[in-house]
């Protein structure tokens, strides 16, 4: 009998807690002071996780992609290095959603796929575009794990840090023609 007598008092201060918290959003102080009575400590405490619910909720979720203006040399660098490091293989097996580009959601028969180092598997050009624009750099598209490995993160880092962004082109550039398809 305790214990259901605790969770409705437990369930009436939430409730209290969230029709104080609603009220104080819509700015009415006067409502709030007097559900609380008048404890400052309270409605300190409550606006804190008003304002944590928030910044949780936002940080949830992943920001929308750059503006296709936003993406520089840089960007087109570094994805191309990625996409020569990535796999070259088969369009998936299987009819309907099985053979479709996620990205694109296409079947796209004859054009090249590249799979990702999680395994997944896309359009050569809608995974370049993906790598390009996207503000995540390059994260999976389905599962938003790193698509490059640290080994060629730290590659890329090296070679701004001591040549610069030219010759990182340049070395995508060999890569892209020296590498064999996977």
């Amino acid at each position: 009998m305790a214990s259901s007598s605790f969770a409705m008092d437990d369930g009436e201060a939430y409730l209290r807690d969230m029709t104080a918290i609603t009220e104080l959003l819509d700015g009415d102080m006067t409502a709030i002071t007097e559900s609380l009575d008048g404890d400052m400590t309270a409605i300190a405490e409550l606006l804190d996780q008003a304002r944590s619910y928030s910044f949780a909720d936002l940080q949830s979720h992943d920001p929308p992609p750059a503006a296709a203006a936003a993406v520089n040399d840089d960007d087109d660098n570094v994805s191309g290095l990625m996409m020569a490091m990535m796999k070259t293989v088969d369009a998936p097996a299987g009819g309907g959603d099985g053979g479709d580009c996620p990205i694109c959601l296409n079947n796209g028969g004859g054009e090249e796929w590249k799979e990702t180092a999680c395994g997944h598997r896309f359009h050569g050009r809608c995974v370049a575009r993906w790598a390009r624009v996207g503000r995540k750099g390059m994260s999976c598209p389905m599962c938003r794990r790193d698509m490059m490995s640290p080994a060629v993160d730290l590659l890329v880092r090296d070679i701004r840090a001591l040549y610069g962004d030219e010759e990182l082109s340049d070395v995508r550039e060999l890569l892209e023609d020296d590498l064999p398809d996977n």
